[in-house]
């Protein structure tokens, strides 16, 4: 095996490349990708690599399957990834390069570690974090408690991973930060 680099990531250019059509084991290596939508399964450690080759183009990544298999990176160097599941990133670690943008697109989303300087657009959705140092921005319904409906920031228990988060970035103030 060795790094593979796909423009479009679909179910029909996985089948060309050899891989199942419902899931992709990086194992180690480096997966880049420019856009696409992936229903299916991530698996392994390696670096999943969001990158914008065509900054004119559809620069935006669909991951919306369970990817409770996937424990390495997910690095966002150009363009939007949209996630569609609440366990599209529960075990990896999400590192968002700005000007890259993480938006929440139809479901809550938990991510084991949240590292970089990109913005993330929540919407109606709450983010779940294990641990992380993040400095860019979040945007959303603002001002919400823990009480009320509207975004959350939960910042899971991290007996086992440790339980840090750092938000530093712009517009990250009036929200509920929970620990």
């Amino acid at each position: 095996g060795s790094d593979l680099t796909i423009d479009t990531l679909t179910h029909s250019n996985l089948a060309a490349v050899g891989n199942s059509l419902t899931e992709v084991n990086i194992g180690t290596h480096t997966l880049s990708v420019e856009r696409g939508e992936f229903q299916g399964k991530l698996l392994g450690t390696g670096l999943l690599d969001k990158i914008t080759a065509n900054p004119l183009g559809d620069d935006t990544l669909i991951l919306s399957g369970d990817n409770s298999g996937f424990f390495g990176t997910v690095r966002v160097s150009g363009g939007t990834l949209k996630t569609g599941s609440v366990n599209a990133l529960v075990n990896a670690t999400l590192n968002l390069v700005a000007p890259s943008v993480l938006t929440l697109a139809t479901s809550d989303l938990s991510v084991k570690e949240l590292l970089g300087d990109g913005t993330i657009h929540l919407g109606t959705y709450d983010l779940t974090v294990k641990r992380g140092n993040f400095s860019g921005t979040i945007d959303g319904t603002v001002g919400v408690d823990q009480a009320s409906s509207g975004n959350i920031i939960k910042i899971s228990d991290g007996t086992v991973d440790g339980g840090i988060l750092t938000l530093s970035g712009a517009n990250n103030y009036g929200w509920t930060i929970i620990q």
